[in-house]
């Protein structure tokens, strides 16, 4: 006969791996930036912390002997903690570079109307470098050539059966006048909420942009700009569905009655 402490055991263990399927998991965030630098917000914080660094740097000596700029947090602390953490001073104010955008003029033949140059581009903002000799590209930017950049615009070709020469040089000639940039502004934070282990809550929050630019012969083509704001809400349920409430605490009471007669 087996005693009846010992019969229990296999209860407790069973209701533990029951309440462990239906236990609370801590809510998680993660965030996708991407960000060209190119319409940043003004942010007041960031503005008046170079403000205190340039006050610092005219103190040189007597800040050091200071005693209160020991207990304030030095300006290029500051700077370097907005640099590094995820905060309104990194945003893009996507509704200035739209506006910017939208106002790239396109070329349109039929009107007899030119497009923008890249240098009208550059005036209003779009560049992919971020230095004067062109040799440092920006950050999620992009050059695109030839039918990569109409397809990027939706106008993509598929090359013909070229057999004469004048044809494949015709072909050739036309796809060197094509010249495009793409601009990527992401700015995505992801919810996950599990109630259960086999139920999922998620919510994805942002937005999410592409700017693509396409020149021939040195003139605005075509402009195009993709995604937006994006609000998804999410839900999974599977095949198991967790306990309710008068199970869970069913399971609870015979857990704890069952440590209570394992203990002598």
């Amino acid at each position: 006969m087996i005693p009846r402490k010992l019969r229990l055991i296999p209860i407790v263990f069973l209701a533990g791996i029951l309440m462990s399927s239906c236990a609370a998991i801590v809510k998680k965030e993660s965030f996708d930036f991407k960000t060209t630098s190119l319409f940043i917000k003004t942010c007041k914080e960031l503005e008046e912390a170079k403000l205190q660094l340039g006050k610092e740097q005219k103190k040189g000596f007597w800040q050091k002997v200071n005693p209160a700029q020991l207990i304030e947090e030095k300006g290029a602390e500051k700077i370097k903690k907005i640099d590094t953490t995820v905060n309104e001073c990194k945003t893009p104010d996507l509704e200035k570079m739209t506006a910017a955008f939208m106002s790239i003029k396109e070329t349109d033949e039929t009107r007899g109307t030119r497009g923008d140059t890249m240098e009208e581009v550059r005036n209003k903002g779009f560049t992919i470098y971020s230095d004067d000799t062109q040799k440092v590209r920006r950050p999620n930017t992009r050059p695109l050539y030839g039918n990569e950049a109409l397809t990027e615009v939706g106008m993509g070709v598929s090359q013909p059966p070229l057999q004469k020469p004048e044809d494949i040089k015709a072909y050739n000639e036309f796809m060197g006048q094509i010249y495009g940039e793409m601009y990527v502004e992401r700015g995505m934070r992801r919810v996950e909420d599990r109630i259960c282990i086999n139920n999922d809550d998620s919510l994805d929050i942002g937005d999410d942009y592409t700017f693509v630019i396409v020149w021939r012969n040195d003139y605005v083509f075509k402009r195009v700009v993709k995604g937006g704001p994006i609000n998804n809400p999410k839900k999974k349920y599977a095949f198991l569905v967790c306990p309710g409430g008068f199970i869970g605490d069913m399971l609870k009471g015979i857990t704890g009655s069952g440590v209570k007669m394992l203990i002598p």
